[in-house]
């Protein structure tokens, strides 16, 4: 990275900065179109931040490779890092047959680490996304934070031409991340991105779609990892047939050589949905739905990130679609400063973690305050934590701060009573007490009359 504003967006965002600046994420398909026109037209994929209105990973300002996962600084790391092992783009092969799904590796094969055996948690497989910037965060690998069972490095994405799949960044530990999680007893998924045009070129094209399975394979053989994760959002209903002929041969392929695939599904209720969850709940060995930015950063409005009602609404259309014992809740563990336009118009949101939302906190003297009652939608709000502050070197501009906190948190988790388990963007990000509570084996205590209820909604 040349300068230190690409060191912040890679901090942030986990990419480096793009040519023209695109960012994927869920929400308002119409925010994500317009955006994507002011910044070049191109709308891409991403993780914390997909297409209709109420999917999850995050919104849309995406960046040809990946997800918007929540934009979060690096947290720092116990000592330095070993000497990186840089893996070059993998070029795509040209043919593979059309192939139908094949039975799953022998469970024992993989590396398994013990699940939590008490509090919300309890039985539950527990998870989350490593952005490429925080390999130096052992402490998720090694169980001294919490019992973790899985992790997916947030490491990969297609060119944008298609025709390789390369690493997000060429300084990242692959070998010794990988050592030290399966060291720890956590299977490993680096997740791959791509530009949702890209993706879409490819999965219809079967030489290409066959390509990028073989070098998807590979990716999973050279890194030593347990599987794949693929993270392509913004594609739509014409575009369900051929990700599911994907993901066939992708499924039967990886299986082959012991390996498993994880698929990422953005978040929505009942008659929004544009992939076909129950045929990908049956080739997938893992799937993470992404319950988070129904308000984000391109949404226009100030709000929680995931209101509980809309929380249980997804969650229970999983439950109606989806095998349960293999669907993964994945919750957002950042928060949103929002500040208005200067016309007064719609407000923009700039991604922060629950240090970044500490400090300002502090620096403001704000006081926190817990909205109740119901949105716009009717969805119940919940305890999601908010502030606002006079932004006195920006003219005066009244900010909005939406965040999730160990309570908040604590309330969404316990939607996954059903589920395999639950993940989280972004491993870093969150309110570390939620650690030593879930720890403890308790819940926590919530604000049995939350106050103030949310200007926004």
């Amino acid at each position: 990275m040349n300068t230190s504003k690409d060191k912040l967006w890679f901090e942030l965002y986990g990419e480096s900065p793009p040519a023209p600046v695109r960012r994927r994420r869920h929400h308002y398909l119409l925010g994500a179109v317009l955006l994507g026109l002011l910044f070049g037209g191109a709308l891409a994929a991403g993780r914390g931040d997909g297409t209709a209105r109420a999917d999850t990973k995050s919104a849309v300002l995406a960046q040809s490779l990946g997800p918007v996962k929540a934009m979060l600084p690096q947290v720092g790391g116990p000592g330095s890092s070993p000497t990186p092992s840089a893996l070059p783009a993998i070029a795509l092969p040209t043919v593979l047959p059309s192939l139908k799904p094949a039975p799953s590796p022998v469970a024992s094969s993989i590396p398994h680490a013990a699940k939590p055996t008490s509090g919300l948690l309890a039985g539950k497989e527990v998870g989350g996304w490593l952005l490429s910037g925080n390999e130096q965060n052992w402490a998720y690998l090694t169980g001294s934070l919490f019992p973790f069972t899985t992790v997916s490095p947030f490491w990969f994405a297609l060119s944008d031409d298609g025709k390789s799949v390369g690493a997000k960044q060429t300084s990242i530990p692959y070998t010794e991340t990988v050592r030290r999680a399966h060291a720890g007893g956590l299977t490993v998924w680096p997740t791959v991105t791509g530009n949702p045009d890209t993706v879409r070129a490819i999965i219809k094209d079967p030489a290409g779609r066959g390509a990028l399975v073989v070098a998807l394979v590979s990716l999973v053989k050279q890194t030593g990892a347990d599987g794949i994760d693929i993270d392509f959002e913004l594609l739509g209903k014409d575009d369900s047939p051929y990700f599911l002929a994907f993901l066939g041969s992708l499924s039967q392929q990886l299986h082959k050589s012991g390996g498993r695939l994880s698929v990422v599904l953005e978040a929505r209720i009942n008659n929004e949905v544009a992939m076909d969850w129950p045929a990908i709940g049956k080739l997938a060995d893992k799937v993470e739905i992404m319950i988070y930015d129904y308000h984000s950063r391109v949404t226009g409005e100030p709000g929680a990130i995931a209101p509980i009602g809309w929380v249980r609404e997804v969650a229970a259309y999983a439950r109606q679609t989806l095998p349960t014992d293999k669907t993964f809740l994945a919750f957002g563990a950042y928060g949103y400063d929002w500040a208005p336009a200067a016309d007064g118009g719609s407000y923009s949101g700039q991604g922060l973690t629950y240090a970044d939302v500490s400090a300002l906190l502090a620096e403001k003297a704000a006081s926190i305050e817990h909205s109740s009652g119901v949105d716009e939608r009717g969805y119940e709000v919940g305890l999601s934590p908010r502030f606002s502050y006079v932004d006195t070197a920006g003219g005066g501009a009244l900010h909005e701060v939406w965040y999730e906190d160990a309570d908040s948190l604590k309330e969404k988790l316990a939607e996954t009573r059903d589920f395999a388990g639950v993940y989280f963007w972004r491993l870093g990000a969150e309110d570390s007490s939620l650690w030593s509570a879930l720890r403890a084996g308790n819940s926590g205590t919530v604000p049995t009359q939350p106050t103030n209820a949310n200007r926004g909604v």
